[in-house]
Formats: C-alpha cells, sequence, structure tokens
C-alpha cells in the first residue's frame, strides 16, 4: 500500500536493483531523434520521474551541448543514472538533480525539452507534477509524455496509483490548455496512445 510519499519512495527502494535491469534491457535499442531535434544548442532537458535516464543517456552519446536535469524518487535506478552519466568521458558539463523525498513538487528550472514517460500512472498527483513541468517548459518547448490508461474493465497494475487514474482527464484538460498537441495518438485511445509530444503556446 502506498498512501504518502513515503510509501512510494520505500516502494521503489525495496524492489532493489531490479528497476535498473529492467529499465536498461528495454530501452537498449530506442532511439529519441525528435527528442534531439527539439532542444537546442545548450538547452536544458528535464527527463522527470527518469529512472536510469534512458533518453539523456541516448542524447549524451551523440552530442554533450546540453544541460540535463534528471528528477527522480532515490533508489538504485536513479543512483546507476547518475553514476553512468558522471563516468562519461568527455563529461556533460553540467548535470542537475533532484530527488522527490516528500509530498512537495520540486521547483524546477527552466527548459526547452521535457520528458515525463512512464511516469505519471505512478505518482499521487499528476496534475500537481504537470503544471510543475509546465511551469518550467519555456514557451515553444517541447514534452514528450505517455500517461497510461487503463481500460474501464481492467485492474490497474499494481505499481499504479488509483489517485493518478482519477486525475487522468485532468491531466489533459491542462495540457490542451496551455499546450499545442503535435504529434502522437490520441490521449484516449486504447492504452493511452502511447507518446504525445507537445508544444508549449
Amino acid at each position: 500500500p502506498r498512501h504518502n510519499a513515503a510509501d512510494i519512495i520505500a516502494f521503489y527502494g525495496e524492489l532493489g536493483s531490479w528497476p535498473v535491469f529492467r529499465q536498461v534491457y528495454r530501452h537498449r535499442f530506442r532511439a529519441w531523434p525528435d527528442v534531439t531535434a527539439a532542444l537546442p544548442r545548450g538547452g536544458w532537458l528535464l527527463e522527470y520521474g527518469c529512472g536510469v535516464a534512458p533518453m539523456t543517456w541516448w542524447l549524451a552519446q551523440r552530442r554533450r551541448d546540453f544541460h540535463p536535469v534528471l528528477v527522480d524518487v532515490p533508489g538504485q535506478a536513479f543512483s546507476f543514472a547518475l553514476r553512468r552519466l558522471k563516468r562519461l568521458n568527455p563529461p556533460i558539463p553540467a548535470i542537475t538533480t533532484a530527488a522527490v523525498t516528500d509530498e512537495r513538487i520540486l521547483p524546477l528550472p527552466p527548459c526547452d525539452v521535457a520528458i515525463c514517460s512512464e511516469v505519471l500512472e505512478h505518482v499521487p498527483s499528476p496534475v500537481a507534477v504537470m503544471r510543475a513541468i509546465l511551469v518550467a517548459l519555456k514557451p515553444g518547448g517541447a514534452l514528450f509524455e505517455d500517461f497510461y490508461k487503463h481500460s474501464d474493465d481492467a485492474p490497474p497494475s499494481p505499481a499504479d496509483l488509483p489517485a493518478a487514474r482519477r486525475e487522468r482527464p485532468d491531466v489533459y484538460d491542462l495540457l490542451v490548455k496551455h499546450c499545442e498537441w503535435v504529434a502522437g495518438r490520441h490521449w484516449q485511445d486504447s492504452g493511452g496512445g502511447g507518446t504525445r509530444r507537445w508544444r508549449k503556446r
């Protein structure tokens, strides 16, 4: 049971090294050309709920002219992401990190591109998270998100939070109000429609 931030952090802490293996394996052949195309030279990239930071890692293999901002709960996946990125040679000039340790939504630095992948279904208030991301995202900036949608007759995954499922429609009301939907399937499509790209007005 996860009724507060402490429960959520304990849940991911107890998973140990499994998320590291799972995420590295799942993303081993992934590519994000749309992300690198949207990120200007010297731009700021926010990977919220980064886990092993697969997108930042993929970008760092191809360019170093950006500033990653990585946010997640403490755990082996987040520690692995930071260790792997800091061992790059030559290094990324600067990495900004923030560990979520309680119910507060952390203030985020201004960013040009924001990524929130496989995250919103696991947080107690996805509306609050998305509001913080939109505050940080610069006008004209790109947002990539993939808020999973469970069908009405299927039980949610044990890792997903009922509160997040309830707030899902409000997240999209917020996005439609502040952003232009650029690419990807509709958020009401089966499973949530996969990854969408938005442009902040």
